[in-house]
C-alpha cells in the first residue's frame, strides 16, 4: 500500500483548534475532505484544505495513484513554538500573551490495486522523453534540411559566378592575344 504524505509546519493557529478539524477528517476519503473543508466555519481548515490539496498532488503526480481511491489514514498536529507578544497595559505596564503555531501532517493511502508500480511510472517518463526528443530531431532536421538547401544553392551560384568569370577571363585574354598579333603585323 503507497503512503503519501505532506506537512504544514509553524501554521498560525493554536494546535487545540486544529486538533477539531483533524478529529473530523481522519479516516475519510481525501476527495469529500476537499469538498467539505471549504464550508467549515474555523480558522484551521482553510490550512487543512490546502494541505489536503497538497498531499492529493504529490500522490497523483509521483506516485500515479488514483484521486478518488485516496483515503486520509493518518492525521496529526503538533505543537509548534510560541510565539510571545506583549500589550499595553495599565499605568504604563504590559500585559504578555501568547500566539501558538502548529505543524500539521497527513498520510493518505489506498489499495495496492490502484497503484501503479514504479516500472509503469518509469514507463511513462521514458516515452515523455522519448516523444520530447523525437520531436526535437524532427526539428532539427527540418532545419538542417533547408540549411543544406541553402548550401547547395550558394554553391550553385558560385560555381555560376566563377563560370561566367572563366569564360570572362578567356574573352579577355583572346582580345588582348588578337590585339597584341595586330601589333605584331603592323
Amino acid at each position: 500500500m503507497e503512503k503519501v504524505s505532506a506537512k504544514a509546519k509553524f501554521v498560525r493557529v493554536s494546535p487545540q483548534k486544529a486538533k477539531i478539524i483533524a478529529d473530523i477528517l481522519r479516516g475519510m476519503n481525501a476527495l469529500e475532505a476537499l469538498e467539505i473543508l471549504p464550508f467549515m466555519y474555523k480558522k484551521a481548515a482553510k490550512d487543512f484544505y490546502k494541505l489536503v490539496k497538497s498531499a492529493v498532488a504529490n500522490a497523483t503526480n509521483n506516485y500515479g495513484l488514483d484521486a478518488s481511491k485516496l483515503k486520509i489514514v493518518e492525521i496529526r498536529v503538533d505543537k509548534g513554538i510560541v510565539l510571545k507578544r506583549y500589550k499595553a497595559g495599565g499605568r504604563g505596564s504590559y500585559k504578555p500573551f501568547k500566539r501558538p503555531t502548529s505543524h500539521l501532517s497527513i498520510v493518505l493511502g489506498g489499495s495496492d490495486a490502484q497503484a501503479l508500480s514504479q516500472k509503469e511510472v518509469d514507463n511513462k517518463q521514458a516515452e515523455k522523453k522519448e516523444n520530447d526528443k523525437s520531436e526535437k530531431s524532427k526539428k532539427e532536421s527540418t532545419s538542417t534540411v533547408k540549411v543544406k538547401k541553402e548550401k547547395k544553392s550558394e554553391a550553385k551560384k558560385k560555381v555560376k559566378t566563377s563560370t561566367k568569370s572563366k569564360k570572362d577571363v578567356s574573352k579577355k585574354s583572346v582580345k588582348k592575344t588578337g590585339s597584341d598579333t595586330s601589333k605584331a603585323n603592323k
